[in-house]
Order: C-alpha cells, then structure tokens, then sequence
C-alpha cells in the first residue's frame, strides 16, 4: 500500500516538472491511475522527429514575352459565384459583393443571376454579361463608361480547347486571339495572321496561309565586336495599302538585342546607305515634288501639316529634311485611315508572275455572325431582367447611349477607315520635332533602342509613331484603340523597373485613343514603334532619293539591303 502510494506521488511530482508522458499525467477530472499501475517504456522522441527539411524547386524563370502578352491580352473576365448564390431567384440581386477579376473599373458591384447559364455584374461605371453556351464556350459582353464619360463597350466569345491547350476568343470587329503553350497568334479582317513565340521570334501568313516572314535566331557581332544572338527575319511576301505580292527574292532584316528593365526586345538594324546616298535631304533642293512622289497612297486631304513641304501657305518651310519629316506624319496616317495595313517597310522587288492577294475585302467570319446574334439575345435578356430588378434598370439606363453598340457597332473598336473622315491638323511644333528626329535617324547607322531613348536628354520630346493597330489600357480607367500613324510621347520618364510605359497621345485619327489621354504601353511595342519609324523612313527616303536624283540627270547608287 505504502509502495503505491509512493508510485502516485511521484507521477504527481513529475507531471509538476513536466518530465513524465501526458498519457501517464493525470489530468483535472480524469479518474487517478488504478493500483498496480505500470507506466509505459519511455518514449523514443528521435522517432518524432520531424524529416529533414527539403527546398523545393526553383520556379521556372518568368518569360517576359508570354508576361507582356497576358498583360496586353488579359485572359478573360471571370464571374466568381459564391454557394449561398445558388439561392437567389433569377432576375434578383444576390447580397454578395464580389469585384470582377479583370475589370477595367473599380468598386463594389451587384451581381444578378439571370438564369443558370447567364450573370450580370455592375456597378455605377458599367455591366458585364457573361453566358455559358452548352458547349463549354463563353459569350461576354462588358459595357462601361470611362472616368472622362465616354462609353465603351466590347464584346466576344471565348472558347477553350482542352485537347489543343489553346484559348480564342473572337470579338464582334473580326479580330481574333488564339493563346497557345508558348505562342499567341492575332488576326483581324483585312490583315494579315501574326504569331509572337515565347522565345521571342515572330512569323506572320497571309488568309490563305502563304508565310509573309519568319523569324530565327542568329549569332552575329555587335558594334563592339562581341558575339551576340540576333534575329534574322526573312521577309517573302511585301505587304502595303491592304495588297499583297510575293516578292522576287526574299528579303533579310537584321534585328540586334536590347536588354531593358529585364525584358530583352530587338531593335532594326537600318540599311547601309551608299556614301552621299541622303545629302540631298541636307542640302538646298532644286526639284519640286509632289506629296504621292514620296508617298504614292497618301492623300492630302487626310492631314493637315502647318508650315508643311507640301501645303500651299507662303510661309512654308521648304527644308529639305521638312519633305521626309512631312512624309513620315502623312504615310504613317494615311495607312491608318486606310485600314490600318502592314508595312514592314521592306522595299524589295515583287515578282512579275506573282498573283495579288487583296487583303482589303476580308471574307466573312461565320462565327462572327453567329456571335452578334448571341450578343443581341443576350441584351434581351438583360432588358427584360431590369423590369424586375431596380438596380440592374437604373445601370441600364446610365447605358442608354450605347444601346446601338451593344448591337455589334463598337465605337471603341471601328477601324479608322469606317469613321467619318475627318483632316487630321498636325502642329508646327509636332512636325518640328518629327524633322529633328528624321535629321538624327539618316545621320547615324545606328538602331534606334528603348534603352538609348530613355537615356537620353531627348527622351522627353522624343515621339513615337504607331506602326500597328494596338488595344491598350487607359491609365484613367478601361481600354481603346491605337492605329498605324498614331503619335506619342512619355507622360513620365520611366524608371528602372518600369514593365509598362505611360504614354501621352500627342496626335490621333478618329476611332483611335484621344488626344492628351495617357495609356500603358509595353516596352515591346515601344520599340516596334521605333523600329517602324526606322523603316519607313528608309522607303520614303529611297522613293524620294529615286526622283530626286532623276529629275536632276545623276545616276542613283544601286540600293542594296544589307
């Protein structure tokens, strides 16, 4: 008796020390251990141990090429939809307040269950309609309004294919996005079919499939003789003015890397021009050209150029780097009022056998068809939801003004070329500074980088001319449309991290982004801009050079891409 008790003592005392296991412990309200009780063998706490820490893998390193894309191509929005949802009755607002994933706005929105297969969100800036097909295909359709009051509004299907990976989505203006593993194709009516690879080279093909170029990679040496790997870019098929027309031998065109902010972007390396090629452009010039001399599908009624080469004031400035600076600003415009054409600027010589391809009357999309009529009944049903639901009636009604978008006329997105034509009035201090940079650009063989730009003290006043048509964010708020021609310069200098760069729109057409608004562009497409400022100056050049050189009797040098 005594030895048991002695045995409870001491398990008391231990569990005071807290040396004993917590299974021989007695705890408060559980019965005292029985007589006789042996406690268990000590517990090996090796074998408690928790295994050694293992470091995972390494993520795999951030393609910037892919990154740029999804920024520019966002993936689709998404509706999500909380449990207690499946409660609501169709046509009534659910107490859930959820933001829309990729919205263009902000702030709390209302989200309406029409029926299983279709959601309305909105708030005060706009409505997104999002239906389910049975398919497994989407259709969505956004309508918003802009924090200066301008309505938008976009609409297109989505479509995932699990056997391919691939995601498309085509909107009601013809354009077309198909995301693969490592590659985006885009495509549009009227244009040709581009494909950006995630290891950044590009290739693009004709409607009917006929390659137009491809790139590939090339080691080659730098301006300081340091091997580096470029990209050659074999050009087959010249495209200009809504035609294409094979050319008698394909044409090379060098593009040199160009590390920036972390993203690697290629930059044109300019044809070599003979010695003495472009001193006519610096020089008191003696002939008198004609605005189509230099741009054989410009019309002057498009743009308006104060003190221009080619209008008919006194006070003119008859400059001879003022005719290719002119030239520059109304090509560039008039591809966009046209229809927004490819011109990579390749000047080589067409086959005489080829066939002509018109690229400006696109075949009908069926699926765009199919699509407006999705859209149209899907407005239906939003209008027939707000006799039942106030709020859903009231966003409506602050939409009034783009009913007749919603029917498939997208204000945000018509071609430049279906506007009313407008004459697009260019400033002297504009053309001031496109013929500074056109004097810089045929003095110097160099590329012209992002980088040097930024660098640079001209980096403020420098302008960038579109050479695409291109959707981009407005940094107030939702999205709009850049085309061939449009000019820009930096809003602010960007900084060393910057991924995407604020951008000032100095001059645009109608249907493009507005004047004076701000919107992010990718360093990608910063140096496109410059890359096709590069070649079309070199085309209009060698047109202008041809004329000149002839009408003064000399012989021309033979031109050469090098």
């Amino acid at each position: 008796m005594r030895g048991d008790i002695l045995f409870v003592v001491a398990i008391f005392l231990s569990c005071l020390c807290g040396t004993a296991e917590s299974a021989t412990c007695p705890k408060k309200g559980c019965p005292p251990p029985p007589q006789n009780y042996s406690a268990p063998p000590p517990v090996n706490r090796q074998m408690q141990r928790p295994p050694p820490f293992i470091r995972p893998p390494a993520p795999p390193p951030v393609n910037q090429t892919q990154l740029n894309n999804i920024q520019q191509n966002p993936p689709a929005p998404r509706f999500p939809v909380r449990q207690r949802e499946e409660t609501a009755a169709p046509g009534q607002r659910t107490p859930t307040r959820l933001i829309q994933q990729g919205s263009p706005y902000t702030g709390p929105q209302q989200i309406v269950r029409l029926n299983k297969s279709t959601t309305v969100t909105g708030n005060a800036r706009g409505i997104s309609a999002l239906h389910k097909n049975p398919d497994g295909s989407q259709v969505i359709a956004n309508w918003h309004t802009l924090p200066d009051g301008q309505r938008q509004v976009e609409a297109y299907e989505l479509v995932n294919d699990k056997r391919t990976g691939t995601q498309t989505r085509v909107f009601l203006d013809g354009r077309r996005i198909v995301s693969g593993k490592g590659y985006v194709t885009e495509s549009a009516p009227g244009r040709i079919s581009t494909t950006t690879y995630a290891n950044g080279l590009r290739s693009a093909s004709l409607p009917n499939g006929s390659r137009v170029f491809e790139d590939r990679f090339t080691t080659i040496q730098d301006k300081n003789g340091t091997p580096v790997t470029a990209i050659v870019r074999s050009v087959y098929i010249k495209v200009h003015d809504g035609k294409a027309v094979a050319l008698a031998a394909p044409v090379t065109e060098t593009y040199m890397p160009v590390a920036y902010n972390g993203v690697t972007v290629y930059a044109y390396s300019p044809w070599v021009a003979p010695d003495g090629y472009y001193d006519p452009f610096f020089s008191i010039m003696g002939v008198t050209l004609a605005l189509t001399t230099v741009c054989p599908t410009c019309d002057a009624s498009d743009v308006q150029i104060s003190r221009g080469w080619f209008s008919s004031s006194k006070d003119k400035d008859d400059d001879p780097s003022g005719l290719l600076a002119d030239a520059q600003i109304s090509s560039g415009f008039s591809d966009g009022v046209k229809g927004d054409t490819d011109d990579f600027g390749t000047e080589g010589q067409p086959d005489p056998n080829a066939t002509t391809t018109d690229l400006a009357t696109p075949v009908p999309d069926p699926q765009v068809a199919a699509l407006q009529s999705q859209v149209d009944a899907l407005q239906g049903q939003v209008s027939s939801a707000a006799a039942q639901n106030a709020d859903l009636k009231n966003e409506l009604e602050n939409q009034e003004a783009q009913n007749a978008a919603v029917e498939g006329k997208l204000d945000a997105l018509t071609p430049a070329s279906q506007t009313t034509k407008q004459k697009i009035n260019v400033s002297s201090d504009v053309r001031d500074q496109m013929k500074k940079q056109v004097k810089e650009a045929l003095a110097t063989k160099q590329t012209l980088s992002i980088a040097d730009i930024v660098a640079s003290a001209k980096a403020e006043k420098q302008l960038f001319q579109t050479n695409k048509s291109l959707k981009v964010v407005q940094k107030a708020g939702g999205f709009c449309s850049l085309t061939t021609g449009d000019l820009l310069k930096f809003d602010q200098i960007p900084n060393d991290t910057d991924k995407m760069l604020a951008m000032r729109v100095v001059l645009s057409k109608p249907g493009s982004c507005a004047g004076d608004s701000v919107v992010l562009i990718r360093i990608v497409d910063a140096q496109d801009m410059l890359n096709g400022f590069k070649q079309r100056l070199e085309a209009n050049a060698q047109r202008a050079h041809d004329v000149i050189v002839q009408a003064e009797q000399k012989p021309s040098p033979k031109a050469s891409n090098g």
